[in-house]
C-alpha cells in the first residue's frame, strides 16, 4: 500500500469514527515506559514518519491535533495500553508533561482536583488554609465531607488542614 493510499485511509478512519486503540496503534508508535509518542504515518507537510507527535500547550498538555482534533498525549498512552480512555486520567507526579504509563491513573474529577498542586495564588503556602482576621482559616473538602476551622498558629492550622486532607483524599493527597 503506497503512503498516499495509506494517509487517505488514515483520514477516512478518523472523519468516520471516533478515535480507537485501532488508530492509535496505527498511527502512533507509543513507548509506554517513558510516555513518549511518534507518528507512524505521514498526515500533513509538517510532521513525518518518526517526528515526536504533538507539541506542549500553554497549560504543560502535550496536545497532538488528528485531522482537526485534539487529542492529549497522556490519553494516548493511556488508550494504547488500556484499550480506553476514562473519564478523567490523573498525573501521579502532577507533571502535566510526564506520560509515563506508571505516572497516570484513572481518576474521578474530585480525586484529580485533590492532586493538583498549590494554586499560585495561594497566600499561606499551604492548600485549604488561609489567612482570617487574626489567625488562619481551613477549609477541606471533598467526596461529600468538609473541614471548616480556625487556628491563631499557622503551624496547627496545616497540621489540621493535612491530617483531615490526608485521610479525605488518600493516594490522591498531595501537599505541593
Amino acid at each position: 500500500m503506497g503512503s498516499k493510499q495509506k494517509k487517505r485511509i488514515t483520514k477516512s478512519i478518523l472523519k468516520n469514527c471516533e478515535i480507537t486503540a485501532s488508530v492509535i496503534n496505527g498511527m502512533f508508535q507509543v513507548i509506554p515506559d517513558t510516555g513518549e509518542i511518534y507518528w507512524k504515518v505521514r498526515l500533513s507537510g509538517k510532521q513525518t514518519v518518526g517526528d515526536k507527535a504533538g507539541t506542549i500547550n500553554g497549560c504543560g498538555y502535550n496536545l497532538i491535533t488528528v485531522d482537526h482534533k485534539y487529542i492529549l498525549g497522556h490519553q494516548v498512552v493511556w488508550m494504547y495500553v488500556h484499550g480506553e480512555i476514562p473519564e478523567e486520567l490523573d498525573h501521579v507526579n502532577g507533571d502535566r508533561s510526564d506520560n509515563r504509563i506508571s505516572n497516570l491513573r484513572k481518576a474521578t474529577h474530585s480525586q484529580n482536583l485533590c492532586n493538583r498542586s498549590t494554586q499560585k495564588n495561594n497566600t499561606s503556602g499551604f492548600k485549604g488554609v488561609s489567612r482570617h482576621q487574626n489567625g488562619w482559616a481551613i477549609d477541606i473538602r471533598g467526596n461529600g465531607e468538609r473541614l471548616r476551622s480556625t487556628r491563631k498558629n499557622y503551624d496547627e492550622a496545616v497540621a489540621l488542614a493535612k491530617e483531615f486532607a490526608m485521610k479525605l483524599h488518600g493516594e490522591f493527597y498531595n501537599d505541593r
